[in-house]
């Protein structure tokens, strides 16, 4: 769940990218909405105006050189879950209907993580990926199934190591900007935080009061799967931090 005062402690990267994967959520889980509550259109149309704002003045303060890293391993990190979907369909339609089978179920775990898994935010891309092949190595019947697919560990294990580094990388260029004196966007944030809560107590007050409350449910639980998804990384960065200051200290 939101908890605005983890907020106030986060570098401006992890902000800029929660508020952004909110809203690309937010614009998903209304798409099978018609008509969209008015109410609710105001308050996404001034979310989403306050997250432009934010990421505008992101963009003013500089780039990290870390980023051509990034998104030179986000490419390749696509291509390979992109290659590893192809050949998980093509041994859909195998002959023998073991393999079939196999890769059925295991195209059913891909699915589970959206359909355009590779164009989620930075963070919830990552996070999608990790879970996935964690599924695939703690659920009996997917690890079975993963067997029986042998062309798979081919892109597997290169998927891995591609989405660990990525996330090395991201927190590495997160503590980067947050040591950075001129980056300072406390107040735009506050705005953004202010407009986030508005939408976030109009999702509850449809889930409360909508003839069809199922879509903004699916949307809250969507939300915050989001939030933990960050609110986790950014524990794991500040622990790193932590422990580096620990261990200076003793050197």
């Amino acid at each position: 769940m939101f908890r605005k005062s983890y907020i106030a402690v986060w570098p401006n990267a992890t902000v800029l990218g929660f508020f952004e994967g909110a809203a690309i959520l937010v614009q998903q889980g209304t798409g099978t909405v018609n008509p969209v509550p008015p109410p609710f259109a105001a308050a996404q149309a001034a979310y989403e105006a306050r997250v432009d704002e934010l990421g505008a003045l992101f963009k003013s303060n500089g780039a990290s050189p870390l980023t051509g890293q990034l998104r030179s391993v986000d490419g390749r990190r696509d291509g390979l879950y992109t290659g590893m979907s192809l050949l998980v369909r093509a041994y859909a339609y195998h002959p023998d209907a073991e393999v079939a089978g196999a890769a059925t179920l295991i195209e059913g775990s891909m699915k589970l993580y959206g359909p355009n898994l590779t164009q989620q935010p930075y963070m919830s891309q990552t996070v999608a990926v990790a879970n996935l092949l964690k599924d695939w190595r703690d659920k009996r019947e997917l690890a079975g199934a993963l067997s029986a697919l042998p062309g798979i560990e081919a892109y597997r294990a290169p998927l891995e190591a591609a989405n660990n580094e990525f996330h090395d990388l991201y927190l590495k260029r997160v503590s980067e900007q947050a040591s950075a004196p001129d980056f300072k966007t406390a107040d735009k944030q506050d705005e953004v935080v202010i407009a986030y809560e508005a939408l976030l107590r109009k999702i509850g007050g449809l889930i409360e009061l909508s003839a069809d409350p199922a879509p903004w449910a699916a949307l809250q639980r969507r939300l915050d799967a989001l939030w933990e998804q960050y609110a986790n990384a950014e524990a794991i960065r500040q622990g790193r931090a932590k422990a580096g200051e620990v261990q200076a200290a003793a050197s």
